[in-house]
């Protein structure tokens, strides 16, 4: 019975893929699609926590790219500087 109310009819297959396939998270920063700040934000410490240096790296830079025009720092700002300074 419980299987049932997971599969009665709700996928959320496409919720892990949905960002990679618009380029939201790209590392590559596809311009075909805006970057989202919170999720650039949260795959770059969800990749420097899983130890993918590489990737968190690129996201963070993504980070700095898309608040290189802020008028405060964010939070989100001062991981990636120090981030990117530790490297």
């Amino acid at each position: 019975m419980a299987s049932q109310w997971f599969t009665a009819g709700v996928s959320t297959s496409h919720v892990w893929r949905e960002p990679l396939e618009h380029g939201l998270l790209s590392p590559s920063g596809s311009s075909a699609s805006p970057r989202r700040l919170n999720a650039v934000a949260g795959a770059a410490d969800a990749a420097a926590a899983a130890g993918q240096s590489d990737v968190a790296a690129d996201y963070y830079r993504q980070l700095l790219d898309l608040t290189v025009n802020a008028d405060t720092e964010l939070p989100a700002m001062a991981r990636a500087r120090e981030y990117l300074g530790s490297q």
